[in-house]
């Protein structure tokens, strides 16, 4: 269960990254 919060967590802060980016 923890490990799909983390890929949730690392996908979230993905598109933060983009969306700052732009």
């Amino acid at each position: 269960m923890f490990k799909m919060i983390a890929e949730v967590m690392m996908e979230c802060e993905e598109e933060i990254i983009k969306s700052r980016k732009r």
